[in-house]
């Protein structure tokens, strides 16, 4: 049977434990918004990076203007003159 000293000193052992986890808990919680916050300055710096490549601008360009193209022929034959 344990002592009324060696139950106190248990309890205390696990409070501190408690304590500690917790303080552990919150530390994590900083690196993962660290982390997460470091991913999206990543994202936004490879963007601002492909943005500025001249390439990938002649290339968005030429898909645009063929996306265009194709949709103004889609919609013009929509409006086909009705034969009489």
């Amino acid at each position: 049977m344990q002592t009324t000293s060696e139950v106190i000193d248990l309890n205390g052992l696990k409070r501190a434990i408690e304590e500690e986890m917790k303080s552990l808990k919150t530390l994590t919680d900083e690196i993962d918004k660290a982390l997460r916050a470091t991913r999206v300055a990543e994202k936004i710096e490879n963007a601002r990076r492909q943005q500025n490549d001249p390439k990938w601008l002649r290339e968005l360009s030429a898909q645009y203007t063929q996306e265009v193209c194709a949709r103004t022929l889609e919609v013009a034959q929509s409006f086909q003159p009705l034969e009489g």
